[in-house]
């Protein structure tokens, strides 16, 4: 019988068919009063006997080549999201008939949930992303009704997209890297004067806050506040005011190797939110953001 875990997650539970997770899962999962129980579920070997293994391992999968074809992921998937468990179960018995083996560090990361599920994994894994979300999922190719129809072709001939990350740092704390966007913005309901500087440019106003938004995340909380639609391939970011005053900050993009210093005025009670995921006090009143790397995004 295999044996049961104590995961300790706020908000996403990875569940591997080998059960076994990776080193830096257990750093990340510290909140004890949001602790959830996970049995583990016995590994292939558990369920087939040598000679489908071996099977397996001699045959490709169905309809795909043997440059790009995907034998081994890893299974993550959002507790807390409406039907996400039951996807994830149908995606493990579909791994399974297709004979791709579900490891901690495989050649794929399968996120079931949504934009959020692939936020907050990308601190957690560094693979390649397949995100299976809702209807409402913007960087999710694939959605709970359609999966079985574009993971096949995602594990056969996966087409991979690389999207510009943010990160930035505060003194000599350095941020997790942001997919979508970073926020600075005041926890009371108050403006605050920001200081921007960007190479020769300096910009002084007052706001509820300051968004910086990765091609990806230009869509979403940028979009609303005036920031322009970018395309997710491309090479910038944008500075976007939240409600500037007497809108004195125009919104505006700068390349993908800018650094962009940031500070405010008074800073006790302003916020860094990253990916909406993760929350840290502005120290010192400055940041600076930069370009961290790029993410990859499985698309078919």
């Amino acid at each position: 019988m295999a044996k049961k875990s104590i995961v300790k997650s706020a908000r996403v539970l990875p569940a591997l068919l080998t059960g076994e997770l990776p080193a830096r899962l257990h750093e990340n999962f510290s909140n004890e009063s949001d602790t959830v129980r996970l049995r583990t579920v016995p590994s292939i070997r558990d369920r087939a006997n040598n000679s489908l293994l071996e099977l397996c391992a001699e045959s490709a999968f169905k309809g795909g080549s043997s440059e790009n074809l995907i034998t081994n992921v890893s299974v993550v998937f959002n507790p807390y999201k409406k039907n996400a468990e039951s996807v994830y179960k149908e995606v493990l018995g579909f791994l399974r008939d297709e004979c791709v083996r579900v490891v901690p560090s495989g050649q794929l990361l399968i996120t079931i949930g949504g934009d959020g599920t692939i936020l907050y994994n990308k601190q957690i894994y560094r693979q390649p992303i397949f995100g299976i979300g809702t209807e409402s999922s913007f960087i999710c190719p694939a959605r709970f009704d359609n999966w079985r129809e574009k993971l096949p072709k995602a594990l056969s001939k996966p087409k991979v997209e690389k999207r510009l990350m943010l990160t930035g740092r505060v003194g000599n704390f350095t941020l997790p890297d942001a997919l979508n966007e970073i926020a600075v913005r005041n926890r009371e309901h108050r403006v605050v004067r920001f200081k921007v500087n960007s190479g020769s440019n300096d910009y002084d106003f007052r706001a509820d806050g300051v968004i910086f938004s990765t091609p990806t995340g230009s869509t979403g909380y940028s979009y609303s506040c005036g920031g322009d639609e970018l395309d997710y391939a491309a090479r910038e970011y944008q500075v976007v005011g939240i409600a500037p005053f007497r809108r004195a900050f125009k919104p505006m993009k700068v390349g993908e190797d800018a650094v962009v210093r940031i500070e405010a005025v008074p800073y006790k009670s302003v916020e860094i939110i990253v990916d909406g995921q993760f929350t840290y006090p502005m120290h010192q009143g400055v940041l600076e953001i930069f370009k961290s790397g790029d993410a990859e995004i499985v698309i078919v």
